[in-house]
């Protein structure tokens, strides 16, 4: 393993919901492995029909469930004996750390800690979750980012209209703007960065970790988006 290659790990709301026991199995099969998770909200946002007019207010309610998710993903990795460290740009000190970029990549060196990061970028609102992803994945030195989809990748079509839809396992970035993969500011900075994306379900990354950690990006069944030249 090179302890230098670590990935940053965006989990939907939905895994707090209705995928509880395969997020569970991934934490525990995956419990020797160097990851920062960061988590999103909108199962809380959406899920419970918290809705507001005023997109100020619904930015910061997104923001505010990811904090909830945040504990929460904390104290399955507890019942699991892993040992988290939950930090969020706004935060209360009692219950979540301040985000520390140097604080975190110090952990991940020792490896001593699973690392989870909530809150967005702080109370900035219109940054959308592919964005704050890519932004953290860079300021913590991680070699790849990966968002968890259900659907497993990007497709030629959409697979829950055409099944026999054709998954693309490698994009460069331009591509993954044409299929619209990510967000555009995400894949323009991760160009930029040459950071590479990964777009998977859980149990498949699951089978690439041990790749990505030694710097091999191998799709299984799943979409890989980086320089292709």
């Amino acid at each position: 393993m090179n302890y230098n290659n670590f990935g940053l790990i965006k989990i939907s709301g939905a895994y707090f919901q209705d995928k509880e026991e395969e997020l569970m199995n991934f934490l525990n099969k995956n419990r020797d492995k160097k990851l920062v998770f960061m988590v999103g909200g909108g199962n809380i946002t959406r899920g419970r029909y918290v809705e507001s007019k005023d997109r100020l207010l619904k930015d910061r309610m997104g923001i505010l469930s990811t904090l909830i998710n945040g504990v929460s993903l904390g104290e399955k990795m507890l019942s699991l004996s892993l040992n988290p460290y939950i930090c969020a740009p706004i935060c209360n000190e009692d219950v979540i750390n301040p985000y520390n970029p140097m604080k975190i990549k110090e952990l991940m060196q020792k490896n001593t800690h699973k690392i989870i990061v909530c809150g967005g970028l702080g109370w900035s609102g219109n940054i959308s979750t592919d964005t704050a992803m890519v932004v953290r994945g860079l300021e913590l030195s991680c070699s790849w980012v990966c968002k968890i989809s259900e659907i497993g990748g990007v497709f030629e079509e959409d697979p829950n209209i055409n099944p026999e839809a054709k998954l693309l396992n490698y994009l460069d970035y331009d591509q993954a703007l044409k299929y619209d993969a990510y967000d555009k500011s995400a894949a323009l900075i991760a160009k930029e960065n040459n950071l590479p994306l990964v777009f998977a379900k859980l149990d498949n990354l699951s089978k690439m970790i041990s790749d990505l950690e030694n710097g091999k990006f191998n799709s299984i069944n799943s979409t890989i988006i980086k320089n292709l030249i």
